[in-house]
């Protein structure tokens, strides 16, 4: 479930900075590669919240989230062992939930 509400999250943040390219290379926080396939899930967070198309408290939420994700290698896994279970992976989808939620509403 971590893992993939991970997975989910980089999916829907990278879909917005492909929407708005020029914005997305242009900001701050983007990373001085240009191919946004490329780009990962921390640059994602930074540029969606400069952009203003997420929120700060997604940006805080999802760092952690990014970090469990990445237990889908098995070098990161062994080097930080961290432990998640049923708790770890509701969060997960609650911060899913909420970048959901935050792009549904009326701007």
């Amino acid at each position: 479930m971590v893992i993939l509400s991970g997975g989910a999250i980089e999916a829907i943040l990278l879909d917005l900075v492909v929407q708005r390219p020029d914005e997305s290379l242009s900001a701050n926080t983007a990373p001085r590669e240009q191919d946004f396939y490329k780009w990962g899930l921390s640059d994602l967070i930074r540029v969606c919240v400069e952009l203003g198309v997420v929120t700060a408290s997604i940006e805080k939420l999802s760092h952690s989230v990014r970090e469990f994700r990445n237990l889908v290698h098995p070098g990161v896994e062994m080097r930080k062992p961290l432990f998640f279970g049923k708790e770890e992976a509701r969060i997960a989808l609650e911060i899913l939930h909420m970048l959901h939620r935050d792009l549904s509403s009326p701007s």
